[in-house]
């Protein structure tokens, strides 16, 4: 059923067909073909993510985890093959990429000081103009919120701690 849903084709439809023919694009065959050969010679091969075709001819992105069965004689019977569909995870993943790339451009282009406090790691990003707006050599000292603080003027830590605190943690 899960499968059906990913698809779209109902299994009475599919079954006894060729998979790479009707579910693989045809430039993923050899790809695919040699992931599978690994997988029945018990050769790890989990996570493996490649497109499948649906029904209506989009296309959905499945990661794929599968076990090498075999009999009591330890020859290979088949593989069983388990696929999630990844598709808006590699969307969202795809997204992300963009964003911190267009931050990265903002950092890099702007003379302005920006910088950016991961609050869960304390992790400190800073563009170069903030270094150099404070006399420092770019990478001079770590990335770190204890950094940001001991750079503060002493009459705006407690401020500075507050706002923090109270805005940025709540």
């Amino acid at each position: 059923p899960y499968m059906e849903r990913i698809c779209g084709y109902p299994i009475e439809e599919m079954k006894g067909k060729d998979w790479f023919e009707n579910f693989l694009p045809i430039d993923d065959h050899d790809r695919i073909r040699e992931v599978f050969r690994q997988a029945v010679n018990d050769i790890h091969t989990n996570g493996n993510i490649n497109p499948i075709r649906t029904k209506d001819g989009g296309q959905v992105q499945i990661c794929w985890y599968d076990k090498t069965l075999k009999d009591s004689d330890g020859s290979t019977l088949g593989v069983l093959a388990i696929g999630h569909d990844v598709t808006e995870l590699k969307k969202t993943e795809s997204a992300l990429r963009e964003s911190e790339q267009l931050l990265k451009y903002a950092f890099e282009a702007t003379r302005d000081g920006i910088w950016d406090l991961n609050v869960r790691t304390g992790e400190v990003n800073a563009g170069a103009s903030w270094f150099t707006m404070l006399g420092y050599e770019q990478g001079a000292f770590p990335h770190a919120y204890e950094t940001w603080i001991h750079l503060l003027h002493p009459e705006d830590l407690v401020s500075a701690e507050h706002f923090i605190t109270q805005q940025v943690l709540g």
